[in-house]
């Protein structure tokens, strides 16, 4: 941030955080790409066809907590999934046909985005809690990206408990966060993982509860 300004006239002057949607949806039959280039799905792709096809191999029971998988708020710090920093959800989905692969929403974050840890939490947790209940509803992927765009809007000082998990973020650090809400009564589910994500994190996040 630049000398004299302040937090709030930064963040109104910041766009809001624009989504865009890779994976399957139940409404069609093959992936979805919706407002991401190339460029940000390729290596997006790598990690959840790695990490799924791993799962599958190594565990033949993987399908029953991979359906429970609850959605998984993450914060990407750059250089992992391209130059820039990232902030998403990413939930379990399938295709028309029954094919299983996650689904995720993806929007750069920039530093002084990341710097409202409460707003952040707010407004991923908001498109966390939102986008089970979208998927259930059966829609194309256009008017489930007009649902997603729908919260788009940066909630200013929004009221919202930070994940614990973000004590371990530095901008520029090379660790990234992943946080989920089960239940209102329980703490949050919570993960940081130092590197780029691999097979160990996917599972971590999609395969049995350990402990």
């Amino acid at each position: 941030m630049e000398e004299g300004t302040n937090l709030f006239d930064e963040l109104v002057a910041a766009p809001s955080l624009r989504f865009g949607l890779y994976g399957k949806l139940p409404a069609i039959g093959d992936f979805i790409v919706r407002g991401l280039a190339r460029n940000q799905v390729e290596p997006v792709d790598q990690w959840l066809q790695h990490g799924l096809g791993t799962l599958q191999q190594s565990d033949p029971d993987w399908l029953q907590p991979y359906l429970v998988t609850p959605a998984w708020c993450f914060v990407l710090p750059r250089g992992q999934w391209g130059e820039v920093a990232l902030c998403g959800v990413l939930m379990p989905s399938v295709d028309r046909v029954g094919r299983y692969f996650p689904l995720v929403a993806l929007a750069e974050l920039s530093e002084v985005q990341a710097a409202d840890r409460p707003g952040l939490c707010s407004h991923l947790g908001e498109l966390a809690a939102a986008m089970p209940s979208v998927l259930h509803e059966g829609l194309d992927p256009d008017a489930f990206m007009a649902k997603v765009d729908g919260l788009g809007f940066w909630p200013l000082s929004a009221p919202a408990t930070v994940p614990s998990v973000f004590e371990r973020f530095a901008w520029g650090d090379d660790c990234s966060l992943w946080w989920a809400a089960t239940r209102p009564d329980q703490p949050y589910r919570q993960v940081s993982h130092r590197g780029r994500p691999d097979a160990d994190l996917f599972r971590c996040l999609f395969g049995p509860r350990q402990g």
